[in-house]
């Protein structure tokens, strides 16, 4: 017979709660991310401002996944070399490398349904109102 999962040691870590600040120096795109990322982690109550540094490098690798993709908006996924030989846009590139870190740290958030199945997170509080509030209690 398999031993369950081992119980939780009671001197580990407890995070701080709270919403850490916003970086200054971030860019517009990535400071509105950073609210919306906040308000997600806030709800399901695992939001601590111990999670500066994973929260700002997220929301500044989005920014640059936003401004890639408008670059090959204005400029295309592929353009013509020298000798007119087609060739991938370098905002490809910087495009994949966002994205590859951006789910890195989804994950380590808990901001994807794998993640989220290993974190003792509480589920969001629902604001169920109108209609329909009389069904669900």
């Amino acid at each position: 017979m398999r031993p369950g999962p081992k119980p939780k040691a009671d001197n580990a870590l407890k995070p701080i709660r709270g919403v850490p600040p916003v970086p200054e120096h971030l860019g517009a795109i990535a400071k509105a991310k950073w609210a919306q990322v906040c308000v997600l982690l806030d709800a399901m109550n695992v939001l601590s401002v111990t999670d500066t540094d994973v929260i700002e490098l997220y929301c500044a690798q989005y920014q640059v996944l936003r401004e890639a993709q408008a670059a090959m908006e204005l400029e295309g996924r592929v353009l013509k070399g020298r000798f007119d030989q087609q060739k991938v846009s370098p905002w490809v590139q910087i495009e994949v490398a966002a994205l590859k870190q951006m789910t890195s740290l989804l994950s380590q958030m808990g901001l994807t349904p794998a993640a989220r199945a290993k974190v003792n997170a509480a589920p969001p509080e629902l604001d169920i109102a109108g209609e329909f509030a009389e069904f669900v209690s």
